[in-house]
């Protein structure tokens, strides 16, 4: 539990952002207070500005790409740039497949999206309890740079993955730098949360004689 400045409540981790200047990894205030304030102050913003904002769609839309259609305005992008149409899909795919859009979970009934936020939001709990004060967050942030990096220029998808998970009934890992792996996204889908085979034991945990 984390207590919030905002609305003086006691709320799980889940309810918190992340927040890599923390202390603890999350913001002060729980979600619903900043996306309140965040609503708040651009709805004050918007009123404050509304002439200039008239003036500016106004300006776009006078723009030739932007009469009739939008089929018609995105044929008039792709064929006046089609390299950089072709850049934009691969990019958006690539970071699709990184994201898991692709992945076998959206087969089942559990992939539909208040389930799968549900499992993000306790994915996310566990990594910031794994997460030592200590951790290298700078050397975290890389491995998952690189994660992408490798998806987008392979096209393959890939998953950063704890080579110690961080649930196990015989171990838990930690949430640190030297435990993250770049691992193709179908191996990490068929490992799940076993340990890495040892001498003398394997994924399972059982002790071999």
């Amino acid at each position: 539990m984390k207590h919030c400045r905002s609305c003086d409540q006691h709320k799980p981790l889940t309810a918190f952002g992340r927040r890599a200047s923390s202390p603890d990894g999350l913001q002060q205030k729980c979600r619903e207070c900043h996306n309140a304030r965040a609503l708040a102050s651009n709805r004050a913003w918007r009123r404050a500005n509304r002439e200039g904002l008239r003036a500016y769609d106004a300006g776009r839309s006078s723009k030739p790409e932007r009469q009739g259609s939008r089929a018609a305005a995105y044929a008039i992008r792709k064929a006046a740039n089609p390299e950089k149409v072709r850049d934009f899909n691969a990019a958006a795919k690539a970071k699709q497949r990184a994201g898991g859009y692709y992945s076998r979970e959206r087969s089942f009934p559990s992939s539909s999206p208040a389930a799968r936020a549900a499992r993000q939001s306790a994915r996310d709990a566990q990594k910031v309890l794994a997460t030592p004060s200590w951790a290298d967050r700078e050397a975290i942030a890389d491995v998952y740079r690189r994660c992408a990096e490798i998806t987008a220029h392979t096209g393959v998808p890939h998953h950063v993955d704890h080579i110690y998970p961080l649930r196990n009934s015989l171990a838990c890992g930690l949430h640190v730098h030297w435990n993250l792996r770049v691992i193709p996204a179908r191996e990490n889908l068929r490992k799940q949360n076993r340990l890495p085979a040892l001498d003398g034991v394997d994924a399972t945990g059982r002790i071999s004689i």
